[in-house]
C-alpha cells in the first residue's frame, strides 16, 4: 500500500468488501470487541469505522515513513492495535515537528460519480436486474443497505409486479455476503446528525420494500450466497423458498445493537419457526450456520457456495414454468392462515378453487395428466 492511498481507505473499504478485506475484518470480529456489532452492520461496516477512527490518523502521522503504512495495517489485521508510541518509532521513525510538512497536500475528493466504491463507480446500479425465461434476477451489488440501494431495490420490485412477462422472481447477492442489513457507514452519520430521527427510515424505506415483495403474486426464491443478518434476514424471509450456502452464517442480530426487529422479521420467524424460538433468536442473536437453518425450516435447501445461484435459478425456473395462477392463490391462502379462523380459510380456499377450475392452465393439467405427457401452462 502507497502511502498516498492512505486518503484512500475508508472510501476503498465503505461497500463490498475485497475477498482479502473481508477477511481481514472476519478475523478482527472473532478476536475482539467488535462481535455484538458485526453480524447485523456486516463486517465490511465495521471495519470501515475501525480504519476511519482509528487507523487513519496514526497513518496520516507517519506517511512520511516507508513501511509505516504497511505496519499500522499488519498489526491492524492481526488484531494489534495500531501499535504504541514506542513501537510506531521503531519502524516508523521520529514523526516530524510540529508545523512541518514532508508531503505535498492532497487534492480534494473526486466527484461523487466518479468515486470508486469495490471496482464500480458511485453512479453504477447497486442493484441489478435480468430477465431469463420468465424469471426476473434481482442481484444485491453490496451487502449493506444504505438508502439510494432500499429506493433501487424497491423500484425494481415494483417494475417487476407490473410486468405480465415475470412468472418468477429470485433474489440473490454477490461476493461473500447476501445482505447484512443497514449500512453502518451511512447510518453512523445520520446517528450523530439526528438521533431522534435516524431510524425514520423503517418506516419510510424499509416498511413500504418488504410490503412491495409481500405483494408480488409470483413464486419469489432467494438465493442467500454468503452472510445474511438483521434487516437482510427479514428480505430473505420475504421469499417463498430460500437455497443457501453451505456454512452461510445467519443471524437477527438487532439485540446485539440495542434495537429490536424490522422489515418484518420478528412476525416471518414466528411463522417460521414458532414464537418460542423466534423469542429466542430476536433476545439472544447468536450466529447460525445454513445448516441449522435448514433444520429449523429458515432455508429449504443448503448447497456448495458455488452452486447457490445455478441451484436457485433451476427453482426459480421451474417454478416459471408451473401454473403461475394456482401460485397465486397458494400464497393468497398462506398469507392468512396462520391467523384467519378455519371457517374463514375454507371459504377462501373454496373461492380461489372455484376461479381456478375455469382456467385454461386447470383444463391443460387434467388432459396432460390423462394423456401421460407434461403439461404446457400458459398462466391463463
Amino acid at each position: 500500500m502507497r502511502a498516498d492511498a492512505v486518503a484512500t481507505v475508508p472510501l476503498v473499504l465503505t461497500g463490498t468488501a475485497r475477498a482479502a478485506d473481508q477477511g481481514a475484518t472476519e478475523e478482527l470480529v472473532r478476536d475482539g470487541g467488535a462481535a455484538t456489532v458485526a453480524p447485523v452492520l456486516g463486517a465490511n461496516a465495521v471495519l470501515t469505522v475501525l480504519v476511519t477512527l482509528v487507523l487513519v490518523p496514526v497513518l496520516r502521522r507517519h506517511r512520511h515513513r516507508p513501511g509505516a503504512v504497511e505496519h499500522h495495517v499488519s498489526r491492524m489485521r492481526q488484531g494489534l492495535g495500531v501499535g504504541t508510541r514506542s513501537s510506531c518509532s521503531r519502524v516508523c521513525g521520529p514523526s516530524p515537528p510540529r508545523g512541518v510538512t514532508r508531503w505535498r497536500p492532497e487534492p480534494g475528493p473526486a466527484p461523487l460519480t466518479a468515486r470508486r466504491v469495490e471496482g464500480t463507480t458511485m453512479s453504477d446500479p447497486t442493484v441489478t436486474r435480468t430477465d431469463a425465461d420468465g424469471v426476473a434476477t434481482l442481484t444485491l451489488q453490496r451487502p449493506g443497505l444504505t438508502s439510494r440501494m432500499r429506493a433501487e431495490l424497491l423500484e425494481l420490485v415494483q417494475q417487476v409486479a407490473a410486468d405480465e412477462a415475470v412468472r418468477a422472481v429470485l433474489l440473490t447477492g454477490t461476493g461473500r455476503a447476501f445482505c447484512v442489513g443497514q449500512d453502518l457507514a451511512e447510518h453512523v452519520q445520520v446517528l450523530r446528525g439526528d438521533a431522534t430521527g435516524s431510524l425514520s427510515v423503517v418506516e419510510a424505506e424499509y416498511n413500504p420494500l418488504v410490503l412491495a415483495f409481500s405483494a408480488l403474486r409470483v413464486p419469489v426464491v432467494v438465493g442467500i450466497n454468503g452472510a445474511c443478518a438483521g434487516a437482510g434476514l427479514g428480505l430473505a424471509l420475504a421469499g417463498d423458498l430460500r437455497v443457501a450456502a453451505a456454512g452461510a452464517k445467519f443471524t437477527t442480530a438487532f439485540a446485539g445493537i440495542g434495537l429490536s426487529s424490522d422489515s418484518g422479521l420478528a412476525s416471518r420467524l414466528v411463522h417460521c419457526v414458532g414464537g418460542s424460538r423466534a423469542t429466542e433468536l430476536l433476545l439472544l442473536p447468536e450466529p447460525f450456520t445454513a445448516e441449522r437453518a435448514a433444520e429449523w425450516g429458515l432455508v429449504h435447501s443448503v448447497v456448495d457456495p458455488e452452486l447457490v445461484l445455478p441451484t436457485a435459478q433451476a427453482l426459480a425456473a421451474r417454478l416459471a414454468a408451473g401454473p403461475t395462477l394456482a401460485y397465486r392463490a397458494i400464497k393468497t391462502v398462506l398469507a392468512t392462515a396462520a391467523t384467519d379462523p378455519l371457517e374463514r380459510s375454507l371459504a377462501r380456499e373454496a373461492e380461489l378453487q372455484v376461479q381456478l377450475g375455469q382456467t385454461e392452465d386447470h383444463r391443460e393439467a387434467v388432459e396432460a395428466f390423462l394423456a401421460k405427457r407434461p403439461a404446457q401452462f400458459t398462466g391463463r
